[in-house]
């Protein structure tokens, strides 16, 4: 065994050659990176000191109404509801009273009551006063947005009881 710090390996020619070889390009590399950062740097002060050119005002108030547009547009499509029969009825105490439904977007209406309280008029979009969003507006009820989860608040119908006809008019026949 050897009492030289480097293995036999470099030892060798084709080891001197191999360790030379690295040599070069650890140097190569290290003047490439020493010449680039003040390069990079230079093209960074450049950016940071550049003059910022102004828009036209009608470009600006375009770009800034399309800026503030942003929100309410929908990054992977706008959530349809087909069926409400797979939606979980909403535990908000909230009652549907009436619907008036329209094929017609937009035009739908409905009339929700809150904790006992009167019921009021809503449309497509708005906003209770709970928060919830009434998302879709369907002949049998509403779908409502409640904190991104769609739920269902079905229009309560009672069953209509026939007793039979007055006694005053069989008493008559």
């Amino acid at each position: 065994m050897s009492d030289s710090l480097l293995p036999d390996f470099f030892e060798t020619d084709w080891g001197k050659r191999l360790g030379l070889l690295v040599l070069f390009l650890l140097i190569l590399l290290t003047l490439y990176t020493v010449i680039r950062i003040p390069l990079v740097w230079y093209a960074d002060w450049r950016l940071a000191h550049a003059e910022t050119k102004k828009m036209p005002l009608s470009q600006a108030n375009t770009a800034q109404v399309e800026i503030m547009a942003l929100p309410e547009k929908h990054l992977f499509g706008k959530i349809t509801v087909s069926s409400t029969k797979n939606l979980p009825v909403t535990s908000l105490e909230l009652r549907l009273v009436g619907v008036i439904h329209s094929d017609k977007a937009g035009q739908s209406r409905v009339i929700i009551s809150s904790n006992g309280q009167p019921g009021k008029v809503y449309g497509v979009g708005d906003t209770l006063p709970s928060g919830v969003k009434i998302h879709d507006v369907t002949s049998n009820g509403i779908v409502l947005e409640n904190g991104g989860q769609l739920e269902k608040l079905p229009l309560q119908r009672n069953a209509l009881i026939f007793q039979g006809l007055p006694k005053k008019i069989l008493n008559e026949e």
